[in-house]
C-alpha cells in the first residue's frame, strides 16, 4: 500500500512530494458466497512504514521520480512518527475494518472503517479482486483528507510551506487460504 503526499502553501517550492510505504500489512479476510456479508481486519504496523523509498519513488514516476537525500527521508519519518502525527510510541498500529462490501458496476465498494491514533473514521474505497486457487488479489486507488482522519497536516513557518491534505493511495494486498 502506497500513499501519495504533496507539498502544499505559498513556498511549496521548497518542499517535497512524498511516497509513504505501508510494508508488514497483516490481517484476516472473511469471504462469504454473498460479498454483502464478507469482512476482513488488517493492521498496518506504523513503524513499518517507509519514507521515499529511492525504487518506489522511481516505480511512481513524474513528480515523485527524483531521489530525495537520506537526511530529507529521515527527517521527514521522523515527524510522521513523532506525537503530533501518527504517535507511534502510543498508537503503533493503524487499523482497517471492513463494513459493508456492495458490488458496483465496475467492481466493488468497500465501506471501511479506520482506526489512527484514538480516532475512528470511515472511507469509502473503490476496489477490484479476484479470487483463483485460494488467493485472493485486491486492488484499488483512492483519496482521502489527512484532517478526515483527525490528523492535522504537517506545516511549517505558520502554513507558508506544509504536506496537503489531500492524501491518494494505492494498494494491491494478497490474502491466501488458510
Amino acid at each position: 500500500m502506497r500513499f501519495y503526499l504533496h507539498a502544499d502553501g505559498p513556498l511549496v517550492r521548497l518542499g517535497h512530494n512524498h511516497v509513504i510505504s505501508a510494508h508488514g500489512i497483516e490481517g484476516e479476510v472473511w469471504l462469504e458466497p454473498q460479498p454483502q456479508k464478507s469482512t476482513c481486519q488488517l493492521r498496518l504496523p506504523v513503524a513499518a512504514f517507509v519514507v521515499d523509498d529511492p525504487g518506489e519513488r522511481a516505480e511512481a514516476g513524474g513528480e515523485f521520480a527524483e531521489p530525495l537525500k537520506a537526511a530529507d527521508r529521515d527527517g521527514t519519518y521522523a515527524h510522521m512518527i513523532g506525537d503530533r502525527q501518527l504517535d507511534a510510541a502510543r498508537f503503533q498500529n493503524i487499523w482497517l475494518r471492513c463494513l459493508r462490501l456492495t458490488p458496483t458496476d465496475t467492481g466493488m465498494s468497500l465501506e471501511l472503517a479506520v482506526t489512527l491514533r484514538d480516532h475512528e473514521a470511515q472511507l469509502t474505497v473503490p476496489l477490484q479482486w479476484e479470487q483463483k486457487d485460494g488467493v485472493l488479489r485486491a486492488s484499488g486507488e483512492f483519496s482521502f483528507r489527512q484532517s478526515d482522519l483527525g490528523l492535522e497536516p504537517y506545516s511549517l513557518m505558520m502554513g507558508a510551506l506544509r504536506v496537503a491534505d489531500e492524501v491518494r493511495a494505492r494498494f494491491t494486498l494478497v490474502a491466501r487460504r488458510s
